[in-house]
């Protein structure tokens, strides 16, 4: 009989069509499939069984003679799944009458626009210079827009965010500003999904070559269905642009960057086991912030060009079911950063990162279960960057610096505690024109929060109670004989303690807090005829406590009141500060929140001694801002919506040095805006 069945599927799946399928879910139309040379009797005397990928699809079934029709599935996320379909007979055996590959998509239009233009006019005022850098009449505009076309095997889509401001305050200075452009497509094909774009190119990586990389240019991608690799390729301006004049390709040789982005999973049925990638980025800036200049004239259109190369390649690897994280990156550069033609050459150095992460998921979840630990997590990572390592994609990186860090983490029910160090150190080819630093910090944090009884009537009174402590301590040192160097001496350190009690109730939340910050400076006086003379920071303490309140008064209704004292002293001298603060905070909606009222009060007074008791400061500052949102129209489909605004604020200082008169001004400003916004589509 097994003969028989095997000889039989053999046959109908040489009869079967093996083209790829596709189901349109946002047609939600029923795939036929026709049953070629399947006898119709057996099809009466038989049921069906159809898998899906995972899913067992059988309830979907309907048959017509040997039409057999599947209902959409559309609670299934579109993707590619492997279709088969059994003839159950009525002895139990299977027969594979069909086996396919089924596209399920949703060919559909997503589409969100958030436009918002605003005029503010200055109606009232005192004390206009206090207000020189505002005008009178000012209006700004933003614009926020999306479009994306999902199809069976491409995809279109695109994005554009700018804003206008009639007084040029923006970050390019330019009163019309382009913050983000991209158009592209995607389509499906036989080596994977291949990709396309134009406009700002965003590097999805934090690492030694790329962090936060954000330029305009043109870029081309290649990812394999199931994810195992994904290639990115790049052709962009150097420089970020944000002007909408600004070209949206480079062409300039000076100021363009090219590279690309590989990442692989060598092991397919575990990805996770080791993924590699790999990072590269070529180009030329004019870019005064990257390295060294030794021109005199740092005039843009006469600063040098620098630029070189940068690579990288990285290993990531998990265990234990994501247990155990292990990182590896190693990356190397060959950068001229005092100018092309200009200095020294091309220098070659390199930096390194490696992470070893372990915690209290997968395999290891009740590791420390004996201990009733909830939660745990060891890690450790140490970075190092050599003097002459620069990545065009990384300008900020601090170079010439190895980083240390460690890091515990155990929770419990009720407690927690975090244990951490880092350690860093400068100068690390040990060059003898150069000063070596060292830094390290270690710290600790509790965290607290007691099991109380809910009736008993203090606890319901003051809320229930958290308690937080954590300290710090960090040093900073430097050889002796290096302050013929740098000119001065380096040898302090800073201790923070902080204590923070929290109570929360249904409707009253407070804390209390109080910290000290003290500084200890070890460091000697110098004096050179070359290098000048050095005095050392004095010895300070800092100590403050602060109480805050966040109360909900009613429904729509909060107020959240901040009392803080400050107590700053310098020691072995009278030089001393002691400052109050008191500030409020109330909020609230009305006329069902289309009425909005907020107002903020801030008193800070100061009280200084200085020089050695000499001089003598008095100061107080109080200042409040009250703003009113009447949201007179709401945007519904293709409507605007409006909205209107009245903003006032008043400041009022005292200032008194010595037995000096007092000074005292005030000063005041009432504006009134109109907002008129549109918010429409989907994908917002």
């Amino acid at each position: 009989m097994k003969a028989k069945v095997v000889l039989l599927s053999l046959m109908l799946l040489s009869n079967t069509s093996l083209a790829l399928q596709g189901l349109d879910l946002a047609q939600a139309e029923n795939l036929e499939v026709a049953l070629i040379n399947v006898d119709e009797s057996q099809l009466e005397q038989s049921t069906l069984r159809a898998i899906l990928g995972q899913y067992d699809i059988s309830a979907l079934l309907s048959r017509e003679k040997n039409l057999v029709r599947i209902q959409s599935p559309s609670a299934l996320e579109p993707g590619r799944y492997p279709l088969q379909i059994f003839l159950v007979e009525p002895s139990g055996n299977q027969i594979l009458v069909y086996e396919d590959k089924l596209d399920i998509y949703r060919a559909s239009w997503q589409k969100g626009i958030h436009l918002r233009t605003k005029a503010t006019q200055r109606i009232d005022e005192s004390a206009k210079e206090d207000f020189s850098h505002t005008v009178d009449l000012l209006s700004e505009s933003a614009l926020q827009s999306q479009a994306r076309f999902s199809g069976r095997n491409t995809a279109f889509h695109s994005a554009i965010q700018a804003q206008h401001r009639s007084d040029s305050q923006t970050q390019s200075g330019k009163k019309l500003e382009l913050a983000h452009f991209k158009v592209g497509a995607n389509k499906k094909t036989a080596v994977g999904n291949l990709g396309f774009s134009l406009g700002n190119q965003t590097i999805q990586r934090q690492g030694l070559v790329f962090n936060g990389f954000d330029r305009r240019g043109l870029s081309t991608s290649l990812e394999s269905e199931s994810g195992r690799y994904q290639l990115n390729t790049f052709y962009i301006n150097s420089d970020p642009a944000l002007a909408v004049d600004e070209q949206l390709l480079p062409t300039d040789k000076q100021q363009r960057s090219y590279g690309s982005t590989l990442d692989f999973s060598v092991f397919k049925e575990h990805p996770e086991r080791l993924r590699l990638s790999s990072g590269f980025i070529k180009g030329q800036t004019k870019n005064l912030g990257t390295g060294i200049i030794y021109l005199a004239d740092l005039n843009e259109d006469n600063a040098p060009t620098l630029g070189g190369s940068t690579w990288h390649l990285a290993a990531d690897s998990r265990w234990l079911e994501n247990a155990l994280h292990l990182h590896a990156q190693k990356a190397h550069s060959q950068f001229d950063s005092d100018g092309i033609g200009v200095g020294e050459d091309k220098q070659k150095d390199e930096a390194t990162r490696f992470l070893v992460n372990v915690n209290s998921q997968g395999s290891l979840k009740d590791a420390l279960a004996p201990l009733k630990v909830k939660q745990w997590n060891v890690s450790w990572q140490s970075q190092h960057v050599g003097e002459h390592y620069y990545s065009l994609a990384n300008i900020s990186l601090p170079r010439d610096v190895r980083i240390d860090q460690s890091m515990l983490n155990v929770g419990w029910t009720r407690f927690s505690l975090l244990l951490g160090q880092t350690r860093s150190s400068n100068n690390l080819d040990a060059q003898p024109d150069q000063a070596k630093q060292e830094s390290t910090k270690s710290q600790v944090q509790l965290q607290y929060t007691p099991l109380l009884q809910q009736s008993n009537p203090f606890w319901r009174a003051i809320g229930q109670p958290s308690l937080s402590l954590s300290a710090a301590k960090t040093n900073r040192n430097q050889r002796d004989s290096d302050v013929n160097l740098v000119g001065y001496h380096l040898d302090d350190t800073t201790h923070e303690n902080h204590i923070t009690a929290t109570f929360q109730r249904q409707k009253l939340n407070w804390s209390l807090q109080h910290g000290v910050v003290r500084f200890e400076n070890a460091a000697a006086a110098f004096s050179d005829p070359l290098l000048g003379v050095f005095t050392p920071s004095p010895d300070t303490e800092n100590r403050f406590t602060s109480l805050s309140l966040h109360v909900q008064a009613m429904k729509n209704w909060t107020i959240s009141p901040v009392l803080q004292w400050t107590d700053y002293g310098v020691k072995d001298s009278r030089n001393a500060q002691e400052a109050f603060n008191a500030g409020l905070n109330l909020s609230a909606q009305l006329l069902k929140n289309r009425l909005g009222v907020h107002l903020n009060y801030n008193m800070n007074k100061q009280d200084a001694v200085y020089a050695e008791g000499l001089a003598t400061q008095n100061y107080q500052r109080r200042q409040s801002t009250l703003s009113l949102n009447w949201q007179a129209k709401e945007a519904k489909g293709q409507k605007p919506g409006v909205t209107l605004s009245l903003n006032g604020s008043w400041s009022e200082n005292e200032n008194q040095f010595n037995s000096d008169p007092l000074v005292k001004n005030d000063n005041y400003q009432i504006v009134l805006g109109v907002e008129v916004f549109w918010a429409d589509g989907e994908g917002q």
